[in-house]
């Protein structure tokens, strides 16, 4: 292993050379690898899940839904965000406490089972998000991207 080494440092040169050039196409492949988030697409349609999905769907319209947690960001903060992502193309809806009750009305007015679900200990508290089109999955990467940029 020491000789190893020792031939590592002698031709440090040439290691650095030879790891920009690997380099180079490894940086063309990363751009243009697609990467598709929909893990659904790879199932098989006749199992459980995706007859399940086909259900959710069909009967009640929420089979593309996404929960986004932020962390301690302000209640007129988590306001402007649901805000900006209701405003992004194929977001049907969004649900936050505000649909519930007022905003100026404390956390702890909710019932414990709204309030577990939509905030934890540490402050961080969850939006969901309930897309119009499910079928067009490879929109929902663009809405992803959509929805990254209003959280940054």
């Amino acid at each position: 292993m020491e000789h190893f080494a020792r031939w590592i440092v002698k031709r440090r040169k040439l290691i650095l050379v030879l790891a920009v050039l690997l380099l180079i196409p490894s940086v063309f492949g990363a751009l243009g690898t697609y990467i598709n988030y929909d893990i659904l697409t790879y199932l098989p349609k006749d199992l459980d899940s995706m007859i399940g999905e086909t259900y959710l769907e069909d009967d009640f319209n929420m089979a593309s839904v996404s929960m986004i947690t932020v962390e301690n960001m302000s209640t007129p903060d988590t306001l402007k965000l649901k805000s900006d992502l209701e405003g992004v193309e194929g977001v049907q809806k969004v649900m936050w406490t505000s649909d519930f009750i007022d905003v100026t009305t404390p956390k702890e007015m909710l019932p414990s089972d709204i309030q577990k679900f939509f905030y934890n200990d540490s402050g961080a508290t969850m939006l969901i998000v309930q897309f119009d089109a499910p079928e067009r999955r490879c929109q929902n990467d663009e809405r992803a991207e959509a929805n990254q940029e209003h959280l940054e």
